[in-house]
């Protein structure tokens, strides 16, 4: 059914929906792929840095941010609660 014009176009036009309301996002991902601050890579922490700088007001700078995850026990578990929590 979907050879047929009518609906051929509404698949067309949802698809192109789709691909712009997402583009963007998928552009910012892409350009933390690699990201450097102060010549080092953060893209890897870049979700915490985000997380703590909005729940944590002691927090003013991204080099405090840093500085407080560097303090840190390095944990995947804390690591995925923090990527969950940015996502939301």
């Amino acid at each position: 059914m979907i050879k047929y014009r009518p609906l051929k176009y509404i698949v067309q036009r949802y698809r192109r929906r789709i691909v712009k309301r997402y583009t963007e996002a998928l552009s910012v991902s892409n350009r933390w792929l690699q990201f450097y601050y102060h010549q080092r890579e953060i893209s890897h922490i870049i979700p915490q840095i985000l997380y703590y700088l909005e729940a944590n007001p002691a927090l003013e700078t991204i080099d405090d941010a840093i500085a407080y995850i560097d303090s840190q026990p390095v944990s995947s578990e804390l690591y995925q609660n923090n990527l969950s929590e940015f996502r939301k």
